[in-house]
């Protein structure tokens, strides 16, 4: 058993899973808790836990922001939120 933690964050659930095959004595979840963070199909073959990001209201709102930019409107630094989902597996 290993008396470390090891916190690993990946931008796609793809490829967290080609990345993590050559790792032979790292147990899954036992050693290592493994998310991912996109959704991706993947998530559900290995069975492990995703964040479900809202992709439509994300295009809207980037789309909204170009749009603005391409009509000459001056963007207003902001913060904007979405909500998100975590899916358990």
């Amino acid at each position: 058993m290993y008396s470390f933690c090891i916190s690993l964050l990946f931008s796609g659930d793809f490829w967290y899973s080609s990345s993590t095959s050559s790792w032979d004595t790292i147990r899954i979840p036992q050693d290592l808790a493994a998310m991912g963070f996109d959704n991706q199909p993947i998530a559900q073959a290995l069975t492990i836990s995703t964040i479900n990001q809202p992709i439509k209201e994300l295009e809207y709102k980037s789309i909204t922001m170009i749009i603005k930019l391409i009509n000459g409107d001056e963007l207003i630094a902001q913060t904007v939120e979405l909500s998100y989902t975590i899916l358990s597996i």
